[in-house]
């Protein structure tokens, strides 16, 4: 028998730990700049995640305007938890 983890996380946690806080800050910070044309948009950078994945830049592309930004990182602080 496989137990399928089936938890949805919100996009704002890009570490999927079920808080966004100062680590997803981090983590959006290492892609500051990124665009959807910048070398390394799909690829996987490893974090320590609950999942033991890791996140792209796409993915830190929380309002999905092809680019990492200011914007980006003021959505974060509006969704951070405490």
């Amino acid at each position: 028998m496989t137990n399928i983890d089936q938890r949805t996380y919100s996009k704002y946690d890009l570490n999927k730990d079920n808080k966004v806080d100062a680590l997803d800050i981090g983590v959006m910070l290492l892609y500051c700049g990124f665009n959807k044309d910048s070398d390394g948009w799909g690829t996987l950078v490893k974090v320590n995640d609950s999942k033991g994945k890791g996140v792209t830049a796409s993915m830190c592309d929380v309002n999905g305007d092809g680019m990492i930004d200011m914007l980006d990182l003021l959505d974060l602080f509006i969704h951070y938890t405490k």
